[in-house]
């Protein structure tokens, strides 16, 4: 927020206010904007100073009331317009938000908070890409500005592109060598993704060395510990960080609860977790997260009653948006698009490349499991979730315009694949193996393993004729009740409610069928679950026969990889495969009734 200077012209009282409203006295500041406004409602800077309290004290809604009139007032200022669009943003009104945002960048090119503000919106939208070409088009104009570089790096590694991070976060250093212990946590968590795990190691004892205690480092180390196979160093590390008596970082916990976990130390981890799901000035989103860890817990300890109550609570909590009848017509849309009679008119690239290997599927349908065997190969790179085939669907209209191409304006996915042209479809692809060379360039294949990528297959078939699909089932009511007991991302809306997804279930069990018949020379490789841990070196070889590579002893051993896995089966790819997770769903009992009845058809 910029702030108010004063001057002659200006009533005093707007400078006692602001004056409040610097010191965090709000409510005093705000009966003072009020008395402000009853004589002059058009007072902009009222109007602006008023909505950030209001928007600062949880009245964002109000807020945006306030700034929308300062803007219509004095639209061509941008410190206006970056108040209502942050103001926006807090209410959930995206679209207000964005658009303020940017009308502030058009406005001052080098207003650095925007830019920040902007991309913080793409983020938390999973649009990494685009927050990505925010911060990169800011620091051209903002050039210097470690916040925004520190943002960057975290955007290029939520991308998955930890190369560019770590440019990011070097570049933190390289401006402001005392930024201390944060950036070199940073640093550290760039290599870890990159598998340089040494130099991991050194940064998060640089940080550590400095900041003793900072969770992010502390995590991080662990996570490097255990994946080396040092689980009690990695406790030992952490234990300190969630000793009873002191106040404990919603990081370490989680981290110590699934160490915890793994070690057989139930109680330990409960008595931990509970610090946290029992503290109501921790944020709604950790408290979240650690209801679902004391869920693992209790299950692992064998209380599976106690355990379901945590996971609904963890669910309840977690509350996202899903509306059936609109999920539902999104299917219908995207399945008349590509339509038997439509897909024989539509543009593919041409392209011979099979580099983009894809791995899809429900989540939590064996993804994690199929790619850490398959990037066990020397000659597959494990890039993990890639949120790069959706943001090239979402944002296919500007991608298109973006080309300089002669073709018309598209619409948007799935509607305007039907006007894409030959040459727009190749430059698309172009695109996107640019992109994977960022992170790989040596491996024949590069993984990715977005379950919901099955959403998007025609327009991967569209991309690449010539992509190998590895499509992974698992029992109907497994699949929905492993989604309901983990932290999904918020694409998953479905799965804080067991009967929703049952809904989503069903759809993708369409989708998929619909796929494989009008794509029927896409190369496709259905591979199930429970076959796979009955059977794993028979499935392995499936695997690589269908990938066309050589036998490798690794993957059988899949386990012993020292590659970063950051996805909700983290623990499962870290041990040999193993049988608790088949028929895991009897143990809850009438618990799931209602998700069996509503799955009966496909069991």
């Amino acid at each position: 927020m910029s702030g108010f200077q004063q001057s002659p012209r200006q009533p005093a009282t707007l400078a006692a206010a602001w004056e409040h409203h610097r010191n965090g006295r709000f409510p005093m500041a705000e009966s003072m904007y009020r008395t402000i406004l009853k004589r002059q409602p058009g007072n902009v800077d009222a109007l602006r100073l008023l909505g950030n309290v209001l928007r600062r004290t949880g009245r964002a809604e109000e807020a945006v009331g306030l700034l929308e009139k300062a803007v219509r007032i004095k639209g061509n200022v941008a410190d206006n317009q970056m108040e209502l669009g942050s103001a926006a943003a807090a209410a959930g009104r995206m679209d207000v938000a964005v658009a303020a945002l940017q009308k502030a960048i058009e406005l001052k090119p080098a207003l650095a908070d925007a830019y920040g503000r902007l991309a913080h919106l793409f983020l938390s939208s999973f649009d990494a890409a685009g927050a990505c070409r925010v911060l990169e088009d800011g620091l051209t104009h903002c050039q210097g500005d470690i916040r925004l570089h520190k943002a960057a790096g975290d955007a290029w590694l939520t991308r998955g592109v930890a190369e560019k991070a770590l440019e990011h976060y070097r570049q933190v250093l390289a401006i402001q060598p005392q930024a201390g212990a944060p950036a070199h946590a940073d640093l550290g968590s760039a290599l870890r993704v990159l598998g340089r795990l040494d130099e991991a190691i050194e940064q998060y004892d640089t940080a550590l060395s400095t900041q003793r205690g900072l969770p992010n480092a502390l995590a991080g180390k662990a996570e490097i510990l255990e994946s080396l196979g040092r689980t009690e160093d990695a406790l030992a590390l952490i234990e300190p960080a969630v000793r009873t008596g002191q106040q404990v970082h919603p990081d370490c916990a989680l981290t110590f609860a699934r160490l915890a976990k793994r070690s057989k130390r139930y109680e330990d981890g409960l008595r931990v977790i509970e610090r946290v799901t029992k503290s109501p000035s921790i944020p709604i989103p950790y408290r979240s997260m650690a209801s679902m860890a004391m869920g693992e817990l209790l299950e692992a300890a064998g209380d599976c009653d106690r355990a379901f109550e945590s996971y609904t609570e963890g669910n309840r909590l977690y509350q996202t948006r899903f509306e059936e009848t609109g999920y539902v017509r999104m299917i219908d849309v995207l399945l008349e698009t590509f339509s038997q009679e439509a897909v024989g008119d539509l543009a593919r690239s041409g392209s011979t490349s099979e580099r983009p290997l894809f791995i899809l599927g429900m989540p939590r349908s064996g993804t994690s499991l199929v790619e850490q065997i398959l990037s066990s190969h020397p000659d597959v790179f494990g890039a993990g979730e890639l949120t790069e085939i959706p943001n090239l669907a979402m944002g296919m209209p500007d991608r298109v315009a973006q080309q300089g191409t002669q073709d018309a304006p598209v619409d948007e996915f799935p509607m305007g694949v039907v006007q894409l042209h030959a040459d727009s479809v190749a430059r698309l692809t172009s695109q996107h193996l640019e992109y994977l060379d960022t992170m790989n360039q040596a491996d024949r294949y590069v993984t990715d393993k977005l379950p919901n990528n099955y959403l998007y297959l025609g327009l991967i078939w569209m991309l690449f004729p010539q992509a190998r699909v590895i499509h992974c089932t698992r029992h109907p009511v497994e699949t929905c009740f492993s989604c309901f007991a983990t932290r999904l991302s918020p694409v998953h809306g479905y799965a804080n409610n067991l009967l929703h997804t049952a809904v989503a279930y069903r759809q993708y069990r369409r989708v998929m069928g619909h796929w494989k018949q009008v794509l029927p020379d896409l190369q496709i490789l259905d591979v199930p679950y429970e076959q796979v841990v009955d059977d794993p070196e028979h499935w392995t070889r499936a695997l690589l026969e269908f990938c066309d590579l050589p036998w490798d002893d690794a993957c059988l051993k899949f386990y012993e990889s020292k590659r970063v896995t950051r996805t909700a089966s983290i623990d499962q790819v870290r041990q040999p495969i193993y049988r608790s997770s088949v028929k895991r769903s009897d143990k809850f009992g009438h618990h799931l009734d209602d998700l069996r009845a509503a799955l009966a058809d496909f069991t």
